[in-house]
């Protein structure tokens, strides 16, 4: 498998966004996989419009595709008393609603208790793991934009999962080194790491597997 761990530390460079874009543009699959714990869609910013649905658009051109969305975190605990984020459930609402006036239809999804927290995209062919983003990304301006002052957006860790080929090692690899032009001696760049074989432990694609059936198990509430 191939590992890399991306930062972001500035308000004009979002690896997240970029390399979720280059994840999404893997030929030959046909299943998106996309979670967080917030959206942004609003009058004032669109994860949508910043990117995103062209994105989605470009997946789902091919007939056999399958969006799958799930979010977010819209219910806590206040002390002993439960409260509903009434707002960030509205926001998912209308990405959902966004998504299908543009002529897809999503299976989306809230997690059963309104605690959904995790930041997960995955690429699929069929029911099998291609490549999967983790951290701490939410689709949200701080997370994704690249139009931002330095006091507004967030500090991200990520990290980047894909089966290892030698089409989707270049299919990253080069993207970072020849497309974005990153420095390799920025101490703050993109880190690829190398996967000791020699451990005893469950390999990356059957993990990505365990994790796609775990999401999909958890009695998820479609909208």
């Amino acid at each position: 498998m191939g590992f890399t761990i991306i930062l972001r530390r500035s308000g004009n460079l979002s690896y997240f966004r970029r390399f979720l874009s280059k994840m999404i543009s893997i030929p030959n699959t046909n299943r998106f996989l996309l979670c967080s714990g917030y959206v942004s869609e609003s009058s004032f910013y669109s994860t949508l419009d910043d990117q995103l649905l062209n994105d989605i658009t470009t997946f789902c051109s091919n007939p056999n595709s399958e969006l799958i969305t799930i979010a977010g975190r819209f219910g806590y605990k206040m002390g002993s008393v439960n409260l509903h984020n009434s707002k960030a459930e509205s926001r998912y609402k209308r990405f959902v609603a966004k998504i299908k006036r543009n002529g897809i239809t999503p299976k989306a999804y809230i997690a059963p208790n309104k605690n959904w927290h995790a930041k997960i995209a995955m690429i699929l062919k069929d029911e099998n793991p291609i490549a999967c983003i983790i951290g701490s990304s939410n689709l949200t301006q701080p997370a994704y934009s690249e139009n931002l002052q330095n006091d507004e957006f967030s500090y991200e860790c990520d990290v980047v999962i894909w089966k290892q080929t030698n089409f989707l090692d270049k299919h990253f690899q080069l993207f970072t080194e020849n497309e974005m032009k990153i420095d390799k001696n920025d101490p703050f760049s993109p880190i690829h790491l190398l996967i000791n074989t020699k451990l005893d432990q469950p390999n990356e694609l059957k993990r990505l597997k365990a994790l796609y059936k775990e999401i999909m198990s958890e009695g998820l509430e479609e909208i």
